[in-house]
């Protein structure tokens, strides 16, 4: 399975998924990108691989470009850490039926364990003959 990372922050959550990455067999590779340009042509290009998608520090205008493009979360599975708790943009969050879905100022404890359990249950399921 691929990590797609779209990071707005700059921060130290990148470094986090970036161990993640590298200690984890079940993630094949990891791809982090801080524009949503190459983020958004890495969607359009590469399918049909199991993708986990991350996106750090989503705003609400950035959300509503994402749903436009809605098509391209199809297939995948979407982590959302939200800039602020404003209505709008959790409404907007919710649009692109996100996996889990928090707040950057929550930190980041509580999703790291949810991704890590993810991905655990994806492989578990994968070798399971595709449970899911």
């Amino acid at each position: 399975m691929d990590l797609i990372v779209l990071d707005y922050d700059n921060g130290s959550f990148s470094g986090r998924l970036h161990d993640l990455a590298l200690k984890s067999r079940e993630i094949s590779g990891a791809m982090f990108f801080w524009s949503a340009t190459g983020f958004l042509n890495q969607l359009r290009v590469f399918s049909g691989s199991q993708r986990i998608v991350v996106i750090l520090m989503a705003d609400r205008p950035l959300l509503q470009d994402l749903f436009r493009l809605k098509e391209l979360f199809e297939d995948v599975s979407l982590f959302l850490l939200l800039s602020d708790h404003l209505p709008d943009t959790l409404s907007a969050a919710h649009r692109l039926h996100p996996r889990f879905l928090t707040f950057m100022d929550e930190g980041g404890d509580d999703f790291m364990g949810v991704l890590e359990s993810f991905i655990g249950q994806q492989t578990f399921g994968s070798l399971k003959g595709g449970l899911s």
